[in-house]
């Protein structure tokens, strides 16, 4: 059994489609907590339902369960954004985390992040995430910092690729963040966004820094360990992101002659870099012990894990 295990007031909402093996790992990773949340709403938009019991049965070795909520929603299929507003409707804590389907929290999670997030200067957190290096990985590293540019500016995505990186505030989180629920109150994901999912992350964050501050933090972390299914490919994920980016800027982002030349710059850097994936191929290289037990992603004891600056 998990020892010392507490319960928090937290809400856990994890959108899922046909990634049953992917969406276990995940809730294992959350089984071994050392501070469970409250309450699990999983918004399950495939076909088959996941089964109650192989939720349960990940949790039954722990001294406190969660409350395990398991909602068939197929009519949302490739809807990722109402998803998450059911979810956030579904919710009954005032702290809310957003999970992938095929992401894992490191051990202590919830124990690095909640002292930053209990900063009242902070509306939503999100630790460091850890991506599998691809072969277009060095490519990555540079293109955001090339082609984003003015009000598309993604620190996070620079942040990524620091070595030693320091907490720092973003007007872009990833959907993988924990959030303050008054900012989820005044602040819905858009439904309308082309495709239904893509960029919800960067949108909804957008919007609302400009009435909350957001922080990334290095550690914690989370460890993404992407699921091909459903996945498109390279040339069609680049062609979905300019669509976003189109509607983005259509939307929130005032047409200065300035934001203009730094949108038609950004499309230019999806296309170069839609060529560049399909040309040297996007396998990703990862070794079998990340797709095993979450106990890999242990990490040093909690007094390790950097605490706020007051």
């Amino acid at each position: 059994m998990v020892a010392d295990k507490q319960m928090v007031e937290i809400s856990v909402v994890i959108p899922t489609l046909n990634r049953t093996a992917s969406l276990e790992r995940a809730l294992r990773s959350i089984a071994i907590q050392t501070i469970c949340p409250r309450q699990i709403i999983i918004i399950d938009q495939s076909e088959t339902p996941f089964s109650m019991s192989r939720a349960k049965i990940i949790f039954n070795t722990n001294k406190i369960i969660p409350q395990i909520q398991i909602i068939h929603r197929p009519d949302l299929r490739n809807k990722l954004t109402e998803a998450r507003n059911f979810g956030i409707k579904t919710a009954s804590c005032q702290i809310i985390q957003f999970m992938d389907d095929d992401s894992c929290l490191e051990k202590l999670y919830f124990e690095g992040i909640l002292p930053y997030l209990a900063d009242k200067r902070y509306g939503a957190v999100c630790g460091r995430i850890i991506e599998p290096k691809t072969r277009f990985h060095f490519l990555a590293r540079y293109f955001h910092s090339i082609f984003h540019l003015g009000e598309f500016r993604q620190i996070r995505e620079e942040w990524y690729h620091e070595k030693y990186p320091k907490a720092v505030e973003t007007n872009c989180l990833p959907g993988v963040a924990i959030f303050h629920r008054k900012v989820l109150d005044d602040f819905e994901f858009d439904p309308n966004l082309p495709g239904g999912y893509l960029g919800d992350d960067i949108e909804i964050s957008f919007r609302a820094s400009k009435k909350y501050t957001f922080l990334l933090i290095p550690r914690p972390k989370i460890r993404h360990l992407p699921d091909k299914t459903n996945r498109a490919t390279p040339l069609k994920q680049s062609m979905e992101k300019a669509l976003f980016y189109k509607y983005h800027f259509n939307k929130n982002i005032s047409k200065t002659f300035a934001n203009k030349l730094a949108f038609a710059w950004l499309i230019l850097g999806f296309v170069l870099h839609a060529i560049a994936k399909d040309t040297l191929g996007s396998h990703s290289k990862v070794e079998p012990s990340d797709r095993s037990t979450p106990d890999l992603l242990a990490i040093d004891p909690v007094k390790s894990i950097p605490r706020p600056q007051q």
